[in-house]
């Protein structure tokens, strides 16, 4: 799709108040040039005219980011999709390709180090392997350990941020930004250089890190917050949506849990389901994907497991390591594929 307009005539019309995504769209197909279009507007929509040049700045070009218009081939086909899309993407790096699956991963800010850190790191180690691209949205907690196993597995991440692309704010997601960005993938934002993080562009931003999922994962989550806000836009955009179990006793999954009592996130324990339920594993070539190898520990507790030996207490006993040392690992190898998990704290080894 070819750009009918210049890039900075798009630009000004979204800087327009009253103008939704639908109406710039209509705009821009029907008009040829933006004189065209605010005429038409004060006609009929009864805005006032007269924007002037100066109201609006030049596209930088000279950033290290690139604009990426509704309108422009490269534009992705998932965000095209959506009610009310971005008209306007700032984009830094490269947005994934349309044919390379996305999962968005999204929860709590003060994700538990016990429970939503492993959890958060096996799931996106396992989906990275099978090929897919992680998007989140650059937060504290959740968001920063999807970004963060991505780049340790080589995988390819997309942030969405809440502001402009140069106003990325604490220092440390500075630095995960430019780990992002080093190792393939990007940061993305609807949003001028220069605007600062407002309160109500953090849901708008959300829609967009829906939007460039294929699906949308729930990790951790209090009862309030902006990975429900996610999980709402994921029902309006028809994507399918995932929350983890936890804890009864842990206000930090009491989202997730309400959710799946009320029937509208699917249960998540193991990352092969999300990738059958799309049809990821069917993929070309990644049935041929070799399984990773085994740490020592890792070993170990496997080798341990097949000779009889399926308690965590047993297990701990019989390796001398720590309880907490042998669930957390247990827990890695159950969202991998390599254990299953019974009641009672007993584990199986799978073929």
């Amino acid at each position: 799709m070819q750009s009918p307009w210049p890039v900075d005539d798009i630009v000004a019309l979204t800087r327009m108040r009253g103008l939704t995504s639908a109406d710039i769209i209509a705009l821009v197909r029907t008009c040829g040039t933006i004189d065209e279009a605010l005429d038409r507007i004060g006609r009929t929509i009864g805005l006032p005219l007269g924007l002037d040049d100066t109201d609006v700045p030049p596209v930088d070009t000279s950033a290290d980011s690139t604009i990426v218009t509704y309108f422009c081939d490269t534009y992705p086909a998932r965000l095209r999709a959506i009610p009310h899309p971005p008209i306007v993407l700032d984009v830094r790096g490269r947005l994934p390709p349309d044919d390379v699956p996305a999962i968005a991963v999204v929860g709590t800010r003060a994700a538990t180090a016990q429970y939503g850190r492993p959890v958060t790191e096996s799931l996106v180690r396992a989906w990275v392997e099978a090929g897919c691209c992680i998007v989140s949205g650059l937060a504290n907690g959740i968001d920063t350990l999807a970004h963060e196993a991505t780049i340790a597995m080589s995988g390819i991440t997309a942030a969405v941020i809440a502001c402009g692309i140069d106003r990325i704010t604490p220092a440390h997601a500075k630095r995960l930004a430019e780990r992002i960005v080093d190792g393939g993938g990007c940061i993305v934002s609807e949003y001028a250089r220069g605007q600062a993080a407002l309160p109500p562009y953090f849901p708008q931003r959300n829609r967009i890190i829906s939007g460039l999922g294929d699906a949308v994962v729930i990790v951790e989550s209090k009862r309030t917050g902006g990975a429900l806000i996610t999980a709402e836009f994921a029902r309006q955009h028809h994507r399918p949506l995932y929350a983890v179990p936890g804890p009864v006793t842990s206000q930090r999954s009491a989202g997730c849990n309400a959710l799946l009592a009320s029937g509208h996130a699917r249960t998540l324990c193991d990352a092969r389901q999300l990738l059958e339920d799309l049809g990821i594993d069917r993929l070309p070539g990644l049935g041929a994907r070799p399984r990773p190898e085994l740490s020592g520990i890792e070993r170990r507790l496997i080798d341990t497991i097949g000779n009889g030996m399926t308690y965590v207490d047993d297990i701990a006993r019989e390796t001398a390591l720590s309880v907490d040392t042998v669930l957390q690992t247990l827990l890695d190898l159950e969202f991998r594929g390599f254990v299953r998990r019974l009641p009672g704290q007993r584990f199986v080894a799978m073929e």
